[in-house]
C-alpha cells in the first residue's frame, strides 16, 4: 500500500466518518485509493457540519467521549450572535479530559533549550505536579473564577500551571517573558490576577535574559497580585525579594501523594483568556470557555491527525494562541515539545552575522523539533 493510502487508512478523519455512518446513519465517503476525490468528499462533510450545527457538535461530543458532570439540556440557545450559548446545563472540566488521554510512564511534555538542555515530564510527573500545584493554589485562597497569571517562556512548568489552574476552576492568563513589563502590566491589570507564576530568565541567541527586575515592575504595578511563584529556569535558586510572598516552584510542586480533583464547570464558563495583538491600542482580552475549547480542540484533532505515538510542536510563545493550540494536543495523548530560545542561534557568529553554509545543516538536525514525525 502506498504511503498516502496508509495515511488515509489510519487517519482520524476516516475513523470519524466511519463512526458517523455507524452511529448517525450519515454516509460520507473517504477514498483511500484516490486522494483527489477527497477534495469533493471533504466539501460534503464540511457542508453538513455548518448546515446542521447542532448535530455536528453533538457528534463531536459523543465521538470523543466528553465527560459530563451533568448533562446538557440544550445544544444551542439562543441561535444568535452575540449571545449564543452551547450545551447549556452541562458541566465538565478541560483538564480532566487531558488526563483522560494520559499514557502513564510515557513522556507528555518535552523541553529543549538552545544551549542543548533537554528535560521532560512524563504523564505521571505531569499529574503529580498539577495535583500539588492545584492543592497549593486552593490553600492560598485561589478558587473558582479567580485569575492565575503567568509571565513565562516555553518551560514545561507553564503547562503544569495551566492545567492546575483549570482543574480548580480558576482562569488562566499567560504571556511570554519576552514581553516588556509594560505590555504584561497592561494585560494583567485588565484581569486582576491573584497569583503570578514567572520564570527567572530565558535564553535567546546565546544570551540569558534575567527577568527579576521585570517581575518586580509587574508586581508593583498590578496590585491584585498577592503571591509570586518563581520557576528557576536559568538559576539554581530563587533570588527575589518583594513586599509580597515569593515561592520557589520546586517547593510549591514538590509534595507527593496529593489527589487531583476537577471542578465541574458550566460549559460556557471561562477557561483562559487570550489577547489580541495590541496594534490598535491596549490588547483586548478574549475569553475562551472550558467546553468551547475542548470541543474545538477535538474537532481540530481530526484535521491535525494527532496520534498518541506522535510528537507535536509549534515554535511559539505563551503570548500567542499557538502555545495554547500546542497544549491541546495532549487531549490526544500526543507528546508536545517546546523549544526555548532562537532556533537559528548556533548559526550566528559572535558579531551576529549568519553563517549561511551551516544553516541548512542545522535546520535538518532540528527538524524533529519543529515537525511531527
Amino acid at each position: 500500500m502506498a504511503a498516502n493510502q496508509e495515511i488515509i487508512k489510519n487517519s482520524n478523519m476516516l475513523r470519524f466518518v466511519n463512526w458517523l455512518g455507524e452511529v448517525f446513519g450519515l454516509r460520507f465517503e473517504v477514498s483511500i485509493d484516490d486522494p483527489l476525490r477527497n477534495v469533493g468528499n471533504y466539501d460534503r462533510l464540511w457542508r453538513w457540519s455548518v448546515e446542521d450545527l447542532e448535530n455536528f457538535w453533538v457528534s463531536i461530543w459523543r465521538y470523543f467521549g466528553v465527560i459530563p458532570h451533568s448533562p446538557y439540556t440544550k445544544v444551542l440557545e439562543p441561535k444568535t450572535m452575540p449571545g449564543a450559548r452551547w450545551f447549556t446545563g452541562s458541566r465538565l472540566n478541560y483538564a480532566e479530559h487531558v488526563f483522560k488521554a494520559a499514557r502513564w510512564g510515557e513522556e507528555a511534555v518535552i523541553y529543549v533549550r538552545e544551549d542543548g538542555l533537554r528535560r521532560s515530564l512524563t504523564w505521571d510527573q505531569l499529574y503529580r505536579e498539577v495535583a500539588a500545584l492545584a492543592d497549593w493554589l486552593r490553600s492560598v485562597g485561589v478558587g473558582r473564577d479567580d485569575r492565575v497569571a503567568a509571565y513565562v517562556s516555553q518551560v514545561p512548568e507553564a503547562v503544569v500551571a495551566l492545567l492546575a489552574t483549570a482543574s480548580i476552576g480558576a482562569i488562566w492568563v499567560g504571556v511570554g517573558a519576552e514581553l516588556a513589563p509594560r505590555a504584561a502590566i497592561d494585560r494583567f491589570n485588565l484581569l486582576q490576577p491573584k497569583v503570578l507564576i514567572a520564570v527567572d530568565g530565558y535564553p535567546y541567541r546565546g544570551r540569558v535574559f534575567d527577568k527579576y527586575g521585570d517581575i518586580k515592575q509587574i508586581v508593583d504595578s498590578v496590585q491584585s497580585i498577592e503571591r509570586v511563584v518563581v520557576v528557576p529556569n536559568t538559576g539554581d535558586s530563587v533570588k527575589l525579594s518583594l513586599g509580597k510572598p515569593v515561592h520557589d516552584w520546586r517547593e510549591v510542586t514538590g509534595r507527593r501523594g496529593v489527589g487531583l480533583s476537577f471542578e465541574p464547570m458550566e460549559f460556557n464558563e471561562p477557561l483562559w483568556v487570550l489577547f489580541t495583538s495590541g496594534t490598535t491600542g491596549i490588547p483586548k482580552p478574549v475569553v475562551h470557555s472550558h467546553g468551547g475549547v475542548l470541543l474545538e480542540a477535538y474537532k481540530v484533532g481530526l484535521h491535525m491527525d494527532y496520534k498518541p505515538s506522535d510528537k507535536f510542536t509549534w515554535y511559539t510563545t505563551p503570548s500567542w494562541m499557538m502555545w495554547n493550540f500546542t497544549v491541546n494536543a495532549l487531549l490526544f495523548g500526543t507528546t508536545i515539545l517546546f523549544y526555548d530560545g532562537d532556533p537559528t542561534a548556533r548559526n550566528f557568529e559572535p558579531t551576529g552575522r549568519l553563517r549561511r553554509r551551516r544553516v541548512s545543516q542545522y535546520l535538518v538536525s532540528v527538524r524533529p523539533i519543529f515537525m511531527p514525525p
